[in-house]
């Protein structure tokens, strides 16, 4: 177990009980409290080399606050913003957005955004941050190509932008 204290990861070895059915206890009473943003990764190796993990899910995110506040920045409203933990490398589990007409925007954080449009185009560009004017309309499938090792928290957003357009006339002043 470990956890990021100052900029800094802090990691903690522990003994592990297993019963008979392959299910593991650690505990780190003591050593490693949890507060509202931390959340555990534990990885657990057998003495035949096998692994397994497991995570636990914070109550809260400062970076699902983060891509939210992206979303709203740039003038959209937000629809819907989940977070989650996953390794480096992988692709997190979909967050689905309705858009029903308009400007799509998306924002990530801890990987780029990889989503799929309700025609089934796929916007995999390496990008935290994205925005489609005119999208199609439909269900789309938001999620992110998570970065950085084992474990590692990601956030995404999604939200709807309706710009107005003004029609400038031309002025005519008259003078006496």
């Amino acid at each position: 177990g470990g956890q990021w204290y100052g900029g800094q990861f802090n990691s903690y070895d522990q003994s592990v009980t297993t019963d008979s059915s392959g299910n593991y206890a650690v505990d780190f009473t003591g050593q490693l409290d949890l507060l509202d943003y931390d959340y555990a990764y534990v990885r657990y190796t057998d003495v035949n080399g096998n692994q397994s993990a497991v995570n636990t899910l914070a109550a809260g995110s400062p970076w699902k606050t983060q891509a939210e506040e992206d979303v709203i920045n740039n003038g959209a409203t937000l629809k819907v913003s989940t977070f989650g933990s996953s390794n480096g490398g992988a692709i997190s589990v979909p967050m689905f957005y309705t858009h029903s007409g308009g400007t799509a925007v998306f924002a990530s954080r801890i990987g780029s955004l990889y989503i799929t449009a309700p025609d089934g185009a796929i916007y995999d560009m390496g990008m935290w941050f994205f925005a489609i004017s005119n999208a199609t309309p439909g269900k789309w499938k938001v999620q992110v190509r998570i970065g950085g090792g084992e474990g590692n928290q990601y956030a995404m957003a999604a939200g709807t932008a309706h710009h107005t357009y003004y029609v400038m006339l031309p002025i005519v002043m008259h003078t006496n």
